[in-house]
């Protein structure tokens, strides 16, 4: 199955390498909307805020130390650790991430300092069982009135990236492995690289989901000029009742 475009806050257009895995080296937690529906104007900007949150039994996370627990089986060693995030151009607000080509809405990561950056700052910290909130993203209309409808963001990830390197088999030229004098296998040490999933939303409306792992908001007609109209001439009638009922009564 193809899997929908990524953006990440950090790398833009970046392509998902490795697998999700929930190794025991690796954190894990959950990540919802906080307020996942609501209702807006047809010229207003939207923001998605979110609650990242470590599971209880996951590893901690703290960047303002050196990787310290054991890197993957095969690896000899971790030179960098990170945690970014994405956003998968699975939504109807911006028609996929196609900014301004025609969508309803331009889509932007926050990135002041309540945005993203609270999560993947260099200080970051965060103990098992404990959340941070942050506005994960900006929807600005890109056009004068956006259709009335209903809008939807499925796809957000809190990432984990290592780099290092890996340990690969040194091979013979008929592909077998290689021994050294006293017997042993012959390693032989690869720059890598992998990217797994910490927290994530949902791909699309599939099962599984809880209600606060999508994100919708429902827009508002903008009302015709018929009826500004209609509306006007209701509030000039009503004052002009308000008017004799008062002379009436002098």
């Amino acid at each position: 199955m193809k899997l929908p475009a990524l953006l990440s806050a950090s790398v833009l257009a970046l392509a998902v390498s490795g697998s999700a895995i929930a190794d025991p080296w690796a954190p894990h937690g959950n990540l919802v909307f906080t307020q996942p529906t609501g209702v807006v104007g047809a010229n207003d900007t939207v923001n998605g805020f979110m609650k990242f949150t470590l599971d209880s039994d996951s590893q901690a996370i703290d960047l303002t130390q050196s990787y310290t627990f054991d890197p993957p089986d095969d690896w000899a060693s971790v030179t960098s650790y990170y945690v970014s995030v994405g956003f998968g151009c699975d939504d109807t607000f911006s028609g996929g991430c196609k900014g301004a080509n025609g969508s309803p809405y331009r889509f932007d990561f926050d990135y002041s300092d309540g945005g993203h950056p609270k999560v993947q700052n260099a200080s970051l910290k965060l103990n098992p069982g404990e959340s941070i909130t942050f506005n994960a993203f900006i929807m600005t209309p890109n056009v004068p009135a956006v259709p009335a409808g209903t809008y939807y963001v499925y796809r957000y990830v809190v990432w984990g990236n290592l780099t290092g390197t890996r340990l690969d088999p040194v091979l013979d030229l008929d592909g077998n492995p290689t021994y050294d004098d006293d017997g042993n296998q012959i390693f032989s040490e690869v720059g890598t690289e992998k990217y797994f999933d910490i927290a994530a939303t949902c791909w699309s409306n599939v099962s599984g989901c809880t209600s606060d792992q999508i994100f919708s908001r429902t827009v508002l007609a903008v009302p015709e000029p018929e009826t500004y109209g209609m509306l006007l001439a209701g509030l000039g009638l009503i004052g002009f009742i308000s008017r004799r009922r008062k002379t009436e009564q002098v």
